[in-house]
């Protein structure tokens, strides 16, 4: 009996434990995770959804249309007929009349009808439109999977740097805390005064305050991180690659940098809307056809005096069948009002393509330019914080002799957390702005297409 107690306890340590174990992802998981947990693609799929119930919605307009009525009718004052009185009696005196009522108290109708559509122009072209508005909104979903996997990036991004910070502050808090804590033993035995070892306090508290404010902000990062890609907030989270491995890979890519705005998606989008609009006029157009349609229609009435329906009884039968044409003559101008109307549209459509394109290659040249900045400036900022760390340990080791003073030691300790603010922004600067560029030239619609 005990042991099965020490096996079950030992079962339940080693399920706590598995389960205690953070989740690892890394940029392409987070993405793929945030695709398929975020509500924001359920709703874009409810819209597609929807869109193609719109089609076949308008497919059923042109199918046959049949339908069955009944109708009950009780006449509370039955109708009077009034008939000149030599109908009935040729030797009534003339224009003399006869009223009578006609009819029974008590009617009833059931029968079946059908109708098809032979022609209207208007209805193909409307099909059309329609199976066109289920395509866009088949592309506004990729849109929103875009801007979703732009937005993971940049929070996945943001956790990066904040571990690499909070990386640096551990490596400036134990190096702080080292020279702070020789400083004391030099001062216990009487080598240096009690204001060097105060300043230095100062600068390792400043440390501990500023890696205690780096933690808080990668928990915010990562909880960002969690909402974006609808991951659950009581678990834990871990970036599986680190700030230098994308780095790196950017710098890569850098003579892969250009691409083209065509495949941006919101010009994309634009296109398909004109195309839309497009057929939208001639749907306006094809309103002005004839339109012709069939008709079958077969009822049984019966009449009584009684409410009595449901014993035996006549029942006449009527069938009918034809043919309707309508003919557009007038409408006070409305058609063509409408067909005028979406003409502008597709103008409109026009001038807001050329108009999208002109701010995409505007943005293209800028974040060029940026992009190109931000990779000179990094190089920039690494050799800084090399510099900044060389000078500051110098400055340590000549502190430790007595050959440097308290404040020059603060002033380098002061360029070191500058230099790794500098380059902590540097990197931001280039993933950032190389996200940008991914998501104007498409690059994340290519990503979904692979997956």
């Amino acid at each position: 009996m005990l042991k099965n107690s020490s096996r079950v306890l030992v079962l339940l340590f080693l399920l706590n434990k598995a389960a205690a174990q953070p989740t690892m992802m890394s940029l392409n998981q987070a993405q793929q995770y945030g695709l398929e947990n975020r509500r924001s693609m359920t709703i874009a799929d409810l819209e597609v959804l929807s869109a193609q119930k719109r089609v076949l919605e308008a497919t059923s307009i042109g199918l046959p249309q049949i339908n069955a009525d009944g109708t009950f009718q009780q006449f509370i004052n039955i109708p009077t007929t009034v008939v000149d009185a030599s109908f009935l009696n040729p030797n009534a005196p003339p224009g003399s009349t006869i009223a009578f009522r006609m009819g029974m108290p008590y009617s009833v109708t059931g029968g079946i009808s059908a109708s098809q559509l032979l022609f209207d122009g208007s209805y193909f072209v409307g099909l059309q439109v329609s199976k066109h508005v289920a395509e866009f909104a088949a592309m506004n979903k990729t849109l929103v999977a875009i801007d979703l996997q732009y937005q993971i990036a940049q929070a996945y991004f943001n956790v990066l740097m904040a571990k690499a910070n909070v990386d640096i502050m551990d490596s400036i808090v134990a190096s702080t805390e080292e020279l702070y804590l020789k400083m004391q033993k030099m001062k216990d035995i009487g080598f240096v005064q009690q204001q060097d070892v105060d300043q230095l306090e100062m600068n390792w508290s400043r440390a501990r305050a500023m890696k205690n404010n780096a933690q808080r902000l990668y928990v915010v990062s990562v909880s960002m991180l969690k909402m974006q890609i609808g991951f659950p907030y009581d678990q834990d989270l871990v970036v599986d690659e680190s700030l230098a491995y994308y780095l790196n890979k950017v710098i890569l890519e850098y003579g892969d940098l250009r691409g083209s705005v065509e495949n941006n998606m919101q010009l994309i989008l634009l296109d398909k809307r004109k195309e839309i609009s497009t057929y939208e006029l001639k749907h306006k157009q094809y309103m002005h056809f004839p339109q012709l349609s069939s008709f079958f229609q077969h009822q049984y009435m019966a009449f009584r005096n009684e409410f009595d329906f449901f014993q035996p009884g006549d029942w006449f039968p009527s069938t009918a069948w034809g043919v309707t044409l309508r003919i557009p003559i007038s409408s006070g101008g409305m058609r063509n009002a409408q067909m005028q109307m979406a003409r502008i549209d597709v103008l409109k459509r026009e001038e807001e393509i050329a108009e999208t394109r002109r701010m995409l290659v505007f943005q293209e040249m800028r974040l060029i330019q940026e992009f190109e900045n931000a990779i000179e400036q990094l190089r920039i900022e690494e050799k800084n914080v090399l510099l900044a760390m060389r000078i500051y340990t110098n400055t340590s080791q000549k502190k430790e002799i007595g050959v440097a003073s308290t404040l020059e030691l603060t002033q380098a300790y002061a360029q070191v957390l500058n230099a790794q603010a500098d380059y902590i922004r540097a990197c931001s600067n280039i993933l950032m702005t190389k996200n940008e560029l991914d998501n104007l030239y498409g690059a994340f619609n290519n990503l979904i297409e692979k997956k």
